[in-house]
Formats: structure tokens, sequence, C-alpha cells
């Protein structure tokens, strides 16, 4: 330090000696003893640390300096330190503070003196500290921090900087920016900076290029400043950031983006695997992707959509298929970062890294990062992003294919409900049209005329199987040509459906005409007459089969299942009109065919009940009733009534055995029996028993044939049902005088079926003989029902009768 006592020997300097020595002094100075009790002070201590003399004067040391002690001072000047003494100091409002003190020691008469230049360092030294934790923090910072000159020349950088761009720290401070900018860029900071320096703002900002060491260019955004230098100039500092990853985070978005607005147009789950696979190839960062959907039939995972990989070389994953089935099985996903490849069932791909993520129950998306990488936090963000797309994607396609499905059905129930419809209707109209006919043509035209002039059918016919073909009766529609185009032989297995229908007596529904053109041909000659869709059903009443009914449309699929039983129910309506055809022309000829026949009929429980009691059974006649029964009553000869009753009673098939009230004065049992009879059998083919005796050898019956039924029908029908049957006397006689135009034909017509088997009952029964041998109440309780509603259908059924008797 400079000595304010220069010139003057320290030994004669007394108190008054120091206080004018450095009364002249600009810093400020004190004065203390050996004891550290301040002696003297100059001006300076007021101005410079506010204290008067008189708070100091004779004040220890530590007044000041809190934390100095004499001794301190003994050693710094022992060991004639170089640098100040730098210690804690207090001022005069109390505030802390920092001193330095530059101390010499000297003589004094009453002993050693130290005289101590005081310099307040506290705001340099805060500044020297904000300073260094500037520096720290700036280094530490992973963006890249720079200072340069109003001409670009670079004055500092940290070491990010230089890890940016490959150079020495030591090699960019001093020279130009142009080392790492164009000048194109060069240029826009100039006029930014300008921009800056006026005032407009405080900090732009520049997305730009630099050029690293090695000449590669890497996309940088930086954000500066200007500051003014001493002569006026304005230098920049600012931040660099390397912004490689955030370009190709948005460049990933920005595919993502497109993908999912591709999604929205994909109608199934392979179009958004699609999708989503090229998608994931635009994904910087990727090396390969892969979509694997789970397929059902197979158990296994299938891939369908692959890019950045041999999809070739890729085949459907099982459950033994690691990673990517335990991916799909458990429904989280799975990471492999060992670096090997990647197993994918009976393949491997090799990849620095993998990342299987579950798409719901739909299969697994893969991605993989190229062999030494890993995956960067902002690929596995796009990835995540990309398969959560996916998922939605694919949940979206199934709810709408859901809905499609869904609407279709309703669109399909509909219709067939809407033709089902029109089907009855046409079955009412038919039914109309049906009561007036008067031969099997008339039935015939009239069912095909009315099928082919609705709006469900375009060609319609009724047929018949011969010895060798089916041969049509009738037809109506557009497509007359097409019967003679088609062989209808009964020996073609593949033939069409009225040939099948012949052939198996039940349904054949054809719904599209358009398949196995080459191994049917009558198809193609359909196709070719307009025909697309047909139905066939057989025209069967009871045992009899009159042929069968084919329908076409002009629509494929326009015959569906649910119509199948309602057409049934037409070729029954259509069968049943036959039958009464037949019945009334049967009636009303002028001859009649009577045939004697010897059944030998085994398992017939009444030959079983004559062989058993040895009686002589007499049929006098049969009723049918619902749930496949007949009533049947017989005349008992040569056995007691209650033998032939308690035989009859041990019959399965003998559901229940009348007991008659005059059953002593009238040997007449009734058999309520299951299953077919022979007057039944003979019935079915619209022929009528006049005679029937059973005996325990077998059955002999006379039996009326009908105009349309052969003897060879009736005796073949007759051995299928009750064993063998021998042909007697065959006789053509007039009909009886009751049977002349047609009576009875037209008393069944009048008659409800109710009120005809009531009648006929009854008449069986004895209710009509005299002295009466059945009551009303007997005939009620064989009906179920009670006696006034018996008594309505025996009087409504005689006035009917007696209507037809006498009616002109």
């Amino acid at each position: 330090m400079d000595d304010p006592t220069a010139g003057r020997t320290a030994a004669s300097l007394d108190e008054e000696g120091f206080a004018a020595a450095i009364d002249g002094v600009p810093a400020p100075v004190v004065v203390f003893d050996g004891e550290g009790t301040i002696r003297a002070l100059n001006a300076a201590v007021t101005d410079r640390l506010g204290y008067e003399r008189s708070d100091l004067a004779g004040e220890p040391l530590g007044t000041l300096c809190p934390s100095l002690s004499v001794a301190a001072v003994a050693d710094h000047c022992e060991d004639d330190a170089p640098d100040p003494l730098t210690v804690r100091g207090r001022l005069a409002d109390g505030t802390d503070a920092q001193f330095d003190l530059a101390v010499e020691r000297r003589s004094a008469p009453d002993g050693d003196r130290h005289v101590a230049v005081v310099h307040d360092v506290t705001d340099s030294r805060e500044r020297l500290r904000n300073l260094e934790q500037y520096e720290r923090i700036v280094e530490t910072i992973d963006d890249g921090i720079y200072i340069l000159d109003d001409a670009f020349n670079i004055i500092s950088v940290n070491e990010a900087v230089s890890e940016l761009t490959g150079y020495d720290r030591s090699e960019l401070t001093g020279a130009n920016a142009s080392i790492l900018a164009s000048e194109e860029t060069l240029q826009e900071a100039a006029a930014v900076s300008a921009a800056l320096v006026s005032g407009d703002s405080d900090a732009a900002t520049i997305n730009t290029t630099l050029q690293r060491a090695d000449g590669d260019e890497f996309p940088v955004e930086t954000r500066f400043s200007v500051y003014p230098f001493g002569d006026g100039s304005y230098g920049q500092v600012g931040v660099v950031r390397d912004i490689s990853d955030r370009i190709r985070y948005e460049h990933g978005l920005s595919a993502i983006h497109e993908s999912t607005q591709q999604l929205l147009g994909a109608e199934t789950r392979e179009a958004v695997a699609r999708i989503v696979a090229d998608a994931a190839d635009d994904l910087v960062g990727l090396s390969a992707a892969a979509v694997y959907l789970f397929d059902e039939e197979a158990s296994a995972l299938r891939p369908v959509a692959i890019e950045g990989a041999d999809g070739g070389g890729l085949s459907p994953v099982g459950p033994e298929g690691g990673d990517l089935w335990e991916t799909f099985a458990t429904g989280e996903r799975t990471r492999d970062r060992s670096g090997s490849p990647l197993s994918l069932g009976g393949a491997e791909l090799a990849a620095g890294a993998g990342a299987y993520l579950p798409l719901g129950t739909h299969g697994v998306f893969l991605a993989a990062v190229p062999v030494g990488e890993e995956f960067a936090a902002s690929t596995a963000e796009l990835v995540d992003i990309l398969a959560a797309n996916a998922e939605a994607g694919m949940d979206r396609v199934d709810r709408e294919q859901r809905l499609r499905e869904r609407d279709r059905e309703l669109r399909e129930q509909n219709d067939r409900l809407r033709r089902l419809e029109a089907t009855n209707e046409v079955i009412r109209g038919l039914d109309q049209a049906l009561v007036g006919a008067e031969s099997r043509e008339a039935v015939a035209s009239a069912v095909c005329d009315r099928l082919a002039d609705s709006e469900l059918f375009s060609f319609a016919w009724v047929g018949h199987a011969d010895d060798e073909r089916v041969a049509p009766d009738a037809w109506a529609g557009d497509a007359s040509g097409f019967l003679d185009a088609v062989e209808r032989s009964l020996d073609a297995e593949n033939g069409p459906p009225s040939v099948r229908t012949a052939r198996s007596e039940a349904a054949t529904v054809c719904p599209s005409v358009a398949t196995d053109l080459r191994t049917e041909p009558w198809r193609q000659e359909a196709l070719a007459h307009g025909l697309r869709s047909a139905v066939s059903v057989p025209l069967t009443h009871g045992d009899v089969t009159y042929g069968v009914l084919t329908a076409y449309t002009e629509r494929p699929e326009g015959i569906h299942e649910s119509m199948v039983d309602v057409f049934g129910e037409l070729g029954e309506t259509v069968a049943n009109a036959l039958s009464v055809v037949d019945t009334r022309q049967w009636l009303s000829a002028d001859t009649v065919t009577e045939v004697d026949l010897t059944i030998d009929a085994p398992s017939s429980p009444l030959t079983a009940i004559a062989a058993e009691t040895g009686a002589t059974l007499v049929h006098e006649g049969t009723v049918p009733e619902a749930d496949d029964l007949a009533r049947v009553f017989l005349s008992v000869e040569g056995a007691d009534l209650a033998a032939v009753r308690a035989a009859a009673d041990g019959r399965t098939v003998v559901r229940r055995v009348e007991h008659r009230s005059d059953a002593e004065t009238d040997p007449l049992v009734v058999l309520h029996v299951s299953g077919q009879t022979v007057p039944g059998s003979v019935t079915d083919h619209g022929s009528r028993v006049r005679s029937m005796v059973v005996t325990g050898d077998g059955i002999e019956a006379t039996v009326d044939l009908a105009p349309t039924t052969s003897v060879r029908d009736l005796v073949e029908a007759l051995e299928a049902d009750h064993g063998a049957v021998s042909l007697g006397a065959r006789r053509e006689r007039a009909p009886a005088a009751s049977s002349e135009g047609g009576f009875r034909a037209t008393a069944q017509d009048r008659l409800t079926k109710r009120q005809w088997g009531v009648l006929r009952t009854a008449y069986l029964s004895g209710f009509f003989d005299w002295p009466r041998t059945t009551t009303g109440e007997e005939i009620a309780e064989t009906f179920d029902l009670s006696q006034p509603t018996i008594n309505r259908h025996l009087r409504v059924g005689e006035r009917k009768l007696l209507e037809l008797l006498f009616e002109e």
C-alpha cells in the first residue's frame, strides 16, 4: 500500500501525528493498537463506511470487522503477505460487507500501531460470484451459447457449441461465424440484429442450418439478442439448439395425421394395417414395421402389412411365437432391447431394439430400429400414437361392419317378411279359386295362373311323375319353352327341382340357379329363360302324391327357407283340392270299380284281437280324429263282447275302448286306434271301404276304387302299410242311387269337418236307431265336448242334409 506517513520517522509518530498523516488519504484508514483498540481514523471512513469518528475512536476493532483478531493481523504482517487481508466487515447502518485490508505495522512511543487501509469490495465480489455462477450455468446447459461481435466474430462459446459443431472451443473463439453458417444465414441475422437495435423487439429467433467440422449440415434454432459495446457497436448473445429430433418428430406427426385421415376411409382391418405400416415407414428412426392380425380359424397371428423387411420371410406366429404372441395374449406391450435379432415365429428380423404393441383383440403392431441403435423417446411416442390409431381404426371397422351386417340382415328380413306376406296373400286368393274347380286340370291351371300373375313368381307349373319322367299338367308364365328345353327324367340325380321333389317326395329349394352350372345343365337353360331361383313341393294328401308344384322367380335369392313351409302348406292345399275333385268325380261317375282284397295284416291290432278271442269283427265305419287317431266301429260276432273289450284294452295302439249303454243288446265295440288302419290307407288313396271283416287269419275287404286310383297303386300302398295283399274279384257296378248326382260329395262340401264327424259317429253309434242305443251325452264324451255343443252339431248337420234332399 502507499505509505500515508512517507517522509516521517515511524518512531517519532504520536497519536496526533497518525491522525494528521492519514487525513489526506482518500481511502478509509483506521489505526489500532496491539490490543485491537481503534486509535485514529480519517474522514474517508465517514464518507465511505458511514461511521463518525466518535463511533469508532476508542472502540475495539471488532466493531468494524467482527471476525478479525489482532493476532490474525499480526500474523499477516509477519508473513509480509503481498495480497490484502480479506475479512467480513460491517457498515455503520449494520449492513454486512466484505473488506480488503492493506495493513502495515508502525511503531509509536507507547507501542506498535497497525495502519489499515479499508477497501469495501462487497459489490465487486458479488459481481464476481455472479459471473462465476453464470459461467457454471452456461457450461452445464445442453444448448449452445455464443457471443458475437458486430462483425460476427466469435467472442465466446460454451462446450455445448463445441459438441454440436465438432470444433474445439479454441478453434471457434476468434473465428468468424461463417465457418458454421452460410452467407444467407448471416445476412438474415444482420437484418434481424438491426431490427433489435432499433428497438422493435428484445429478442428474435431464426431457424436455419449449420455446418459441422466434418461438413455435414444439421438444422438448428437460434434465439438471440443484441448488447452494446463501449465504442457504440452492438454484438450478439444467443442460444443455439439442434432441432433434428424435433423436425423428425414433426415429420412423424404429419405422417400420422395423414394416416389418420386415411384410416377414416378404411373398410377392412387389412386396409387399416396397410395404412399404419405405410405411416410407420415414414417415421425417421424405424428400420422395419409390421402389423399382425389374429386369424381365428388358424389360431395364429398372420402378417398382413410389412415395411422395411422381407415380407416373404415372415410367417404366421402361433402360441409358441415368443414376445409377439405374448404381447397379444397378455395385452401388454413388450420391449426387446437386447440388440439380438427379433424372433418372429420361424423368422428373425435384425434390429437394435424392437417394440411389440397390442392392438386389442385384433393383433400386434411391431416396430424396430436399426442395429446398434435404441428407441428415441420421440420415436417411441410416435409409435405409441400410431398403434393407438390402428386399434381405434380396427375397432371402428369392426363396429361399422357389424352395423352393415345388421342393416343387411334387417333388409333381408323385411324383404323375406314382405315376400312371405305376399305369398300368403297369393295362397289366400288361391284358396278361393280352388273352391269352384271341377277337374284336376282346373285345379292345376288355377294354381299356376295365380302364382305367375303375382309379383313373386315369373313361372309356375304342375306336373306328375309317370314311369320315366315328370310330365307337365299345367303351366303359366313367360318361360314355357323352358319345360321343353330341360331333361325331366326321373333317373337324373342332378335334375331340376321338380325331378328332385318327385324322387324324394320332399320340398326342394334352389336359392340361386347360377351355381353348379357345369354339373347341372338345367341351370343354364333356366338362366337363358330369365329364371334365377326356384322351389318345388310335392302335392301330397294322406298317402297319395298327385304330383309336384314348382315355381321360379326372376331374382337371385328370391326364395328363402322361411317360404318353404308356406309353400309346403300350399302344396297340401292343392293336393286336398285335387282329392276333393277326385272324390266328386268318383261319386258322380256312371260306374264304380269294386275289388275284393285279402290282407294278411299281421301287425294289425284288429287281427290280434280277433285271434285272441276267436271273434269275427265286422267293420261298420271309421271316423278320423286328430293326432293320428281313428275311431273304429266294429260289430262283434262269435265271441263275448267283454272278452273283445278286454283284449283291446291290452293293446298299446288301442288308446281307448268306449263302453256303450246298450252293450247287452247291441254287440258293437268302438276302439280309438293310433297309427295307420286299413280303412285309413284306403281313404288316403281316394277310395272307400264298402265292407270289411276281420278274423284271426287276416282281413277280407271290398273296396270301391276312385277313378284316378289304379288297383296296382292301392295294393302296393296296402302292402307297404299292412303286409301281403291278395287280389280277388274285380267288378264294375252302377253307383248306389243315393250317390247319383254326387249327393255324398255335395253333402261333404256343405258340412264342416266337425259336423260330418259328429253325424257319422252318431250314425255308427246307433244314435238314430229306434230304440236309441247311444245318448247324446255319450257322444259328447267321445268328442270331449259339451252335450249342447254336440246337439247343435247334430241339428245343423241334419238341417243341411234335409236341405239337399228337399230343396228344388
